[in-house]
Formats: structure tokens, C-alpha cells, sequence
């Protein structure tokens, strides 16, 4: 983990594509996430976005605020913190029309189970975004 030093989208280290090249939009529509595909790529806010097919890109270009997860797409557990984490693109929580990763699945259940844990993170995020380079 590494400390926040500045706000936006996740690229997992080995992918350089936010939510490690999965789709955005599957996470919304219950079962597995599926993996994005280079013929259905779109830049958003600076990050390239994998898409599984045609439909899922044009539903995340007329409403990627919708799609897009909390917290940048870093670990919604660890910005509890004030912590930027890598996550893991099968460890994610629906909750209140928002998507959340975490880089575990402990981290998630804990995450869960702490009423007051979606506060500190966007009160921790809130600082992050306003701080530079």
C-alpha cells in the first residue's frame, strides 16, 4: 500500500487500465465481472477503459460517473485509512448506487460490516483530491 498523494483513477500496476482491463458496466448487472476488451477501449479522466462489448462502452460514455467505482478504483477499505490500494477486480461491493474494490476479500467483509467505514473513506478521498503534485 502506498500512501494518497494525489487523486485518480486506479491502473493496476500490471495492466495500466483501470479495474485491471474488466468492465466497468458487468460489475452492474449481478454474476461474474467480465474482462474488458481492447476493441471496446475509451479514455476517461486520463485512464483507458476496457469494455466486453459495444453496448457496455455506450452505456459507460453517456453516464461513466455511474459505472465509474468510489474512491478513484483504489481499495475502499484501505481509504479508510488514507491509503491508496491496488485491488482485486473480484473482491467489490455494490452499495448505494456506488461500486467499491478491495484488495481482499477480508478487507471487503470488514469493510461491510463497519457502519461508519464509507464515511471515513470518502472523508480521507475528499482530501486526496484536493492536494497536487
Amino acid at each position: 500500500m502506498r500512501r494518497a498523494e494525489a487523486a485518480g483513477y486506479n491502473h493496476l500496476v500490471l495492466s495500466n487500465e483501470a479495474i485491471g482491463g474488466f468492465d466497468a458496466v458487468s460489475y452492474w448487472r449481478g454474476g461474474e465481472p467480465m474482462p474488458g476488451s481492447r476493441a471496446f477501449r475509451y479514455e476517461w479522466q486520463g485512464t483507458v477503459w476496457l469494455f466486453a462489448n459495444q453496448p457496455d462502452l455506450d452505456a459507460f460514455k453517456a453516464s461513466p460517473q455511474t459505472y465509474a467505482p468510489a474512491f478513484g478504483g483504489y481499495c475502499a477499505y484501505a481509504m479508510t485509512k488514507g491509503i491508496k490500494a491496488d485491488i482485486q477486480p473480484y473482491f467489490f461491493k455494490i452499495e448505494g448506487k456506488k461500486l467499491y474494490f478491495f484488495f481482499s476479500a477480508d478487507a471487503r467483509d470488514e469493510f461491510a460490516s463497519d457502519p461508519g467505514a464509507i464515511g471515513r473513506a470518502r472523508d480521507h478521498w475528499s482530501a486526496i483530491e484536493r492536494l497536487t503534485y
